[in-house]
């Protein structure tokens, strides 16, 4: 190695000795450059992503402020109309309130133990006689399509005897699983088009069932009831 040294002008050797420095400098920054430039495009990306995140979570934040004055109430309505289990007793019922205001006799209520078949939706299936002038019979039968949960006749028997008509009835009623997951907060939602609209009025405008609100006992409580 001295000998080689020995064979380079000695001018050519300080260059090179001062270019050697300058070049593992050279060297460090193109490696170090790199890094810099992954992490800068890595960040770009956070920061994009982020700046997406924000624009979805202001338009979902626009869509819930204008919905939420009536959300709870709707939610009420659409879980009334197409509840989570088997809604016969509350069809029952339904059908005793309506048979009332209507001033026709309900009778021989049956109900079977209901089609869950695992899909989308399940049925039960409900049967009943009623007696009644006809024109209040057939309000009756017109008004069952208005009451929560969704109801529809299925099949409809009429014999009139002394100007009363006794009519056996079948109608079919619906429940669904509500979903078991929402959406990531970062998705963008969409508001209601026209005819979702329009769906969700008729299920608002639905008779809802009432049920009845029991009211606790007035009195001293005993803070020991199991003591003597």
């Amino acid at each position: 190695m001295k000998n080689l040294s020995k064979g380079i002008p000695q001018s050519v050797s300080e260059t090179l000795k001062a270019a050697i420095p300058l070049m593992i400098g050279i060297a460090l920054l193109a490696v170090g450059g790199n890094i810099a430039y992954s992490q800068i495009s890595a960040l770009r990306d956070k920061i994009s992503l982020a700046q997406k995140d924000q624009t979805t979570l202001s338009q979902k934040l626009k869509v819930l402020s204008s919905v939420s004055t009536t959300a709870a109430q709707e939610a009420e309505a659409a879980t009334s109309a197409l509840p989570e289990g088997n809604p016969a007793l509350v069809v029952v019922s339904q059908l005793k309130n309506l048979a009332s205001s209507k001033g026709i006799i309900l009778s021989a209520m049956k109900s079977s133990a209901g089609s869950d078949s695992g899909g989308s939706f399940s049925d039960v299936t409900i049967s009943f006689t009623i007696d009644g002038p006809r024109a209040s019979v057939l309000s009756f039968l017109q008004d069952i399509s208005q009451i929560a949960p969704l109801t529809s006749v299925v099949s409809v028997g009429i014999n009139e005897f002394a100007g009363v008509d006794d009519a056996t009835v079948n109608l079919r009623s619906y429940w669904a699983p509500f979903p078991k997951t929402i959406s990531p907060i970062n998705q963008a939602i969409t508001d209601l088009n026209s005819s979702e609209k329009q769906t969700l009025s008729e299920i608002n405008n639905l008779t809802q069932p009432t049920f009845a609100q029991v009211t606790p006992l007035q009195g001293n409580t005993n803070p020991n009831p199991f003591g003597q």
